[in-house]
């Protein structure tokens, strides 16, 4: 009868990185942290706003002449940006169409911390730009 022998033990170790390994490598994690975080800073601006041009388009609707459009649409998207800074939401525009209110809100982010990185890193666009169109009824 054969005997049965235990496999030999494998050693999954890893080697310890060395002090200069982590002086190369920590910068560059740093950096993509700091990239990471801007990026997700910046969608999360652009939802915001987003969601405060769609508010304005709602808004907008309610108005009879344009002066009243807009003052709404300004104002209903002002309650919706981050920081509820008027001057920073002072872009609204109203432009109507044959299908409907066009609401653009240019929300100025130059002030957000994420601009700290620009000497360093690729950062995203200072001003967000984003419209939404409400039907006619």
């Amino acid at each position: 009868m054969r005997e049965l022998r235990r496999p030999a033990k494998l050693n999954f170790e890893l080697p310890k990185p060395s002090r200069l390994q982590w002086l190369l490598f920590a910068p560059a994690l740093a950096l993509a942290a700091g990239q990471l975080a801007a990026w997700s800073d910046y969608w999360w601006i652009g939802g915001r706003v987003q969601a405060a041009a769609e508010e304005g388009a709602r808004a907008a609707l309610a108005g009879q002449d344009p002066a009243t459009q807009e003052a709404l649409a300004r104002r209903a998207a002002a309650s919706r940006l981050p920081g509820d800074d008027l001057a920073q939401a002072s872009r609204v525009t109203v432009h109507r169409r044959p299908d409907g209110l066009l609401v653009q809100v240019s929300y100025d982010a130059s002030d957000r911390w994420i601009h700290v990185l620009r000497p360093v890193l690729p950062t995203p666009p200072r001003t967000v730009i984003k419209t939404a169109v409400a039907p006619m009824p």
